[in-house]
């Protein structure tokens, strides 16, 4: 199938026509071959029948190029896609292209903006995801639209131009990623764009996987879209970027876990509870996020039950962790007090800085290797230096495993969905469980 813009004007006219309506062709074998007039109006000496673009040298504002690019790729991506899906269904007849043009001219008159910036926050409203996911979703608006900013700043578009998710395509997906990569050296040239109720943020430098991680969310947006009818096709099918790399997950080892619960802090009762809320994640696996809002109704039967918070909008399922010796005695140990948290949590900022220090204290400070996340390089650095909440995760996701080498049974305590592939990056295989692992051959 080939899809051609092209400019077709009568032989017999004496008039000097300027401007010319451009004409869409479909071909597809000798089966297909229809055209059709288009709303597009451009000037016939300046178009390229050949590449279906204006030419370079074309004598026209920066603002037209554009709105013609966008029109012509807007109307080609919903044709292309839309041929695909009706030639699947054999719903390809003589008078196929008029009748995907009355749809898609329809469509383009729908009242409802497809501006980026409403029709994300649509998207919000729509998605049921939680708290922290959708602050998350938020970051990415904001880049969004400095890049939005951005493109008005640098390319001379009018100041009312904003983003039509109608016409996004995979260029649009490479200038972004770009950006967002170059953005900490593009705020020093631009600072203007930087200022937040006169103050001044100035982003840093983006790891891979950041970014990475920025467009899984951009592409769960543009799926909806699609779904919603915003758009005709995903650019995402012609954008590549390069894979996420992690390093070696680092965790503790049960011997350094248990030298940490057993420390006497009694002298410093804020870190000995700093300690105990960390034992206890590190024995039962919950992120910090649902770690916060366990409460003591959510013991039952010396088992903590609770829907990760996580994933509640997307798949709630509840996940449920027997409670060992070490973790029902701090349970029992913080019953007593007045309120209905499970544990003395103050905030996840104060936490991550007494994980830090409590590790310090114990003398935890043996050499790991990480991943550096911009370089991508190895490099080796204490491990109380790197210390958070998710190493507790870490650590009982690794102690299980090599206990009991099955990730469904594993997954089952943590709340990680069946082949999840970021369980992967929670343990590692190392040469004993090999060996074990062999010696079941003999």
């Amino acid at each position: 199938m080939t899809l051609r813009f092209i400019v077709q004007r009568s032989r017999s006219s004496k008039v000097n026509v300027t401007l010319a309506n451009l004409y869409v062709r479909i071909k597809d074998g000798r089966s297909i071959d229809q055209t059709k007039k288009t709303e597009i109006l451009v000037d016939p000496q300046w178009w390229d029948c050949r590449t279906c673009r204006l030419k370079p040298r074309a004598s026209c504002s920066v603002n037209d190029r554009m709105m013609i690019t966008e029109a012509v790729l807007s109307l080609g991506s919903f044709i292309a896609s839309r041929y695909i899906s009706d030639k699947v269904s054999c719903k390809i007849g003589n008078t196929w292209l008029s009748e995907a043009m009355a749809i898609y001219y329809d469509r383009t008159t729908d009242p409802r903006t497809a501006e980026f910036g409403p029709t994300f926050e649509e998207f919000l409203r729509h998605k049921q995801i939680s708290k922290s996911r959708a602050k998350q979703y938020q970051v990415l608006k904001r880049n969004v639209l400095r890049y939005e900013s951005y493109l008005r700043l640098t390319q001379g578009y009018k100041d009312s131009w904003h983003l039509d998710m109608r016409v996004l395509e995979p260029d649009f997906l490479d200038g972004l990623w770009s950006f967002l990569r170059d953005e900490h050296e593009i705020s020093l040239m631009y600072p203007d764009l930087y200022t937040d109720g006169g103050r001044r943020i100035l982003p840093g430098r983006r790891s891979a996987n950041t970014l990475i991680d920025l467009f899984k969310k951009l592409r769960v947006f543009v799926n909806w879209c699609c779904r919603e009818g915003y758009m005709a096709a995903s650019p995402f099918v012609n954008f590549h970027s390069t894979p996420e790399l992690y390093g070696t997950p680092v965790c503790l080892s049960l011997g350094e876990m248990h030298l940490l619960a057993e420390m006497d802090l009694s002298g410093n009762p804020a870190q000995d509870r700093q300690r105990d809320i960390f034992v206890f994640q590190c024995n039962t696996g919950c992120r910090v996020g649902d770690l916060v809002k366990l409460k003591k109704g959510d013991v039952v039967d010396n088992t903590i039950s609770f829907i990760p918070t996580k994933t509640i909008g997307e798949r709630p399922r509840t996940v449920t962790v027997p409670l060992n010796a070490i973790a029902a005695g701090i349970v029992e140990k913080y019953s007593l007090p007045p309120g209905d948290n499970l544990l003395p949590f103050v905030s996840a900022q104060h936490y991550n800085a007494a994980i830090k220090r409590l590790l310090r204290i114990a003398g935890i400070t043996r050499n790991v290797s990480v991943l550096d996340p911009l370089t991508r390089t190895e490099k080796k650095v204490p491990i109380c230096d790197i210390a958070s909440s998710h190493l507790a995760r870490r650590t009982f996701i690794n102690a299980i495993y090599h206990m009991v080498t099955d990730p469904t049974l594993v997954s089952s305590l943590t709340g990680h969905v069946e082949g999840s592939k970021a369980f992967s990056r929670y343990r590692d295989i190392d040469e004993p469980m090999k060996r074990n692992l062999v010696k079941m051959l003999e």
